[in-house]
């Protein structure tokens, strides 16, 4: 194994990307609240519960960062129409857009890396994505 192996590079240019495409500043996400954000998204307006369950932590630890992605005005809450008791958690419209950015963001991000690898190490290069990302997935559920 290379000695530096590192996401130092990819970061930068990923960071570079999103910020051409304009997202604030202030809204500056970590990727736990990018997660949360988008599996909200995901599943479609979720309780607190439906979220924690979902990204497999807390309910304590969720409400804090739907806090924060509220702030960031994101996120917003929405009393259930059928029980009041329950709130469901949406995405605002700001929060739609950095979506789009975030999306268009790994689209130009992967096709860079299509450019630099060619068609040939790209399709290498997905296979081995796709089985390291089913590798974690299967680690995280344990």
């Amino acid at each position: 194994m290379p000695d530096q192996l590192s996401f130092e590079n990819v970061s930068i240019y990923y960071n570079k990307i999103v910020n051409d495409g304009k997202i604030d500043n202030r809204r500056d996400l970590s990727a736990r609240l990018y997660l949360y954000l988008t599996q909200i998204k995901t599943l479609g307006d979720p309780t607190m519960s439906e979220l924690a369950s979902s990204v497999r932590v807390s309910k304590p630890a969720v409400s804090n960062a739907v806090k924060k992605l509220q702030e960031m005005g994101l996120v917003d809450i929405r009393e259930s129409t059928k029980d009041r008791r329950v709130s469901h958690l949406c995405i605002s419209d700001t929060g739609k857009e950095v979506l789009e950015v975030l999306d268009s963001a790994d689209q130009q991000f992967f096709r860079k890396i299509e450019e630099i690898l060619g068609d040939d190490d790209f399709k290498l290069f997905a296979n081995l994505w796709e089985r390291i990302s089913q590798g974690l997935e299967e680690e995280t559920k344990s």
